[in-house]
């Protein structure tokens, strides 16, 4: 995706066209600056090269994105509709609560439901539910996500998230109106999602919480890994071996999104030490030992 790099601005209002994307680069940024969303939606992405693309976070009205947070690389902002920010708000005191952290710790909830139709239900739930609005005997969207998009919010490929999105449709769940950028989702399929809870207390979440997830999910992925190296060496099955080949590639991408993830929320906690000593160090050893390990599928 193409985007403009963005650093410090002369003005206080930036203003950027639907589908538009800009680099926020911390390093060109005086610290302690904050950008704070006008009107308009956007979603925070990572421009990482392991895990380019990956979303972070949605704002809305209101919700700031603090420049002293960002992790070296910086973030990108995808204008979903037609966005507005001021450039250098002043930083609000929420009680720690920071909007990006709180969205990517419900994103990370859903990429590990089940399966992806609790997946994609999860999402629509969360979207609707924070961005959208009840339209008549709809719930309306004012933005739309391309398949591919909806894959890496879901943990799927595209083909999936087609087939599934095409399965909504089908059964009147989904509508997609011609002539306009929205979608309408029936609000049975909102009430019935699979977790709950989606509009959570500015004071509710805290970064020990976040960390607690991420170190879970990262003894998970580590387990799993050394299980698959075991099978794999008593296996004789080429079928077998080359599915657990591919179950292994999806662990190693999963586990580098929350790597990013991690380094993006660094700066972001009150408690270095408990991200640099817990996170920090167990992504780095789980790198070395199983990631970066060529003789771990070794007869």
């Amino acid at each position: 995706m193409n985007f403009h790099s963005y650093g410090e601005s002369s003005t206080q209002s930036v203003r950027i066209i639907t589908g538009q994307s800009v680099l926020i680069d911390p390093s060109s940024r005086p610290k302690g600056t904050c950008l704070e969303v006008e009107s308009g939606i956007a979603r925070v992405y990572c421009p990482c090269e392991e895990t380019e693309g990956m979303t972070l976070a949605f704002l809305q009205s209101g919700d700031q994105l603090r420049t002293d947070r960002l992790c070296s690389e910086g973030v990108c902002v995808e204008a979903l509709t037609d966005l507005s920010f001021h450039s250098n708000a002043e930083i609000s005191d929420n009680s720690g609560f920071d909007a990006v952290n709180e969205w990517t710790l419900q994103l990370l909830r859903i990429r590990h439901l089940g399966n992806a139709e609790q997946r994609l239900q999860a999402l629509f739930a969360i979207l609707v539910n924070r961005l959208g609005r009840r339209c008549g005997q709809w719930c309306e969207l004012p933005f739309r996500l391309t398949h591919e998009r909806i894959g890496e919010l879901i943990g799927s490929t595209r083909v999936t998230s087609t087939r599934l999105i095409s399965r909504l449709r089908s059964a009147e769940l989904l509508i997609a109106p011609l002539g306009t950028q929205t979608v309408s989702v029936a609000p049975s399929f909102i009430e019935s999602s699979p977790l709950e809870s989606w509009k959570v207390s500015k004071t509710s979440l805290k970064t020990d919480s976040i960390v607690y997830v991420f170190h879970k999910k990262i003894e998970s992925i580590n387990l799993r890994v050394k299980a698959i190296q075991n099978s794999y060496k008593r296996i004789n099955n080429v079928d077998l071996k080359i599915r657990l080949l591919k179950e292994y590639e999806d662990l190693k991408i999963n586990f580098f999104q929350i790597q990013s993830l991690v380094k993006s929320m660094d700066n972001s906690s009150s408690n270095k030490l408990t991200i640099s000593k817990l996170l920090r160090e167990k992504c780095n050893r789980c790198e070395n030992e199983i990631f970066k390990n060529k003789y771990l599928f070794s007869a």
